[in-house]
């Protein structure tokens, strides 16, 4: 009977984040839609696939913790910190902010293909907000993961991202 609680605890986290990452509020996107990413140098086809998982709404103050999902039919090669770059939409553009999380040096971090029982992962992230104007409410933040694609195996130089936007209330 002990071991039925741990069983039934995992499947109903699992069912909340399935419900979270389908709800209309989030704006998940991994495809190459919005034109301000044409100037980054990743490829944001479907390789990754973002997803918010936490109490709504999100707080200026709090950590943010996504969970990463690999899509791809190769493994994909992360740096210790997920390769996170934090954006905030000021007057129409996406501006760079800090992260105020500090990750540890570790190894890189694997996902394997789609459909494996490693193919996502978690992290969070905690947008530092004191350089923008906080009069704006909500405030929309786009979290970029990037990593590197994999080929039979073995990490190539090509990078691959996906992303998530979210809108943070003071």
């Amino acid at each position: 009977m002990d071991l039925i609680k741990p069983f039934r605890i995992m499947i109903a986290i699992l069912l909340i984040t399935m419900n979270l990452t389908s709800c209309d509020w989030l704006n998940n996107s991994s495809s190459n839609e919005d034109s301000s990413l044409t100037l980054m140098p990743y490829d944001f086809s479907d390789y990754l696939e973002v997803s918010y998982w936490g109490q709504i709404p999100i707080r200026i103050d709090k950590s943010i913790a996504l969970d990463i999902q690999n899509t791809s039919m190769e493994c994909i090669v992360f740096p210790h910190d997920f390769g996170v770059h934090i954006y905030a939409n000021i007057n129409g553009s996406w501006l760079e902010i800090p992260n105020s999380v500090q990750y540890p040096n570790q190894e890189d971090i694997i996902l394997d293909p789609k459909g494996s029982f490693f193919s996502d992962s978690g992290t969070v992230v905690h947008p530092i907000i004191s350089s923008i104007n906080k009069n704006s409410n909500p405030i929309r933040i786009r979290v970029v993961i990037v990593g590197r694609l994999c080929k039979d195996g073995t990490p190539t130089e090509k990078q691959v991202g996906g992303y998530i936007d979210l809108d943070i209330f003071q």
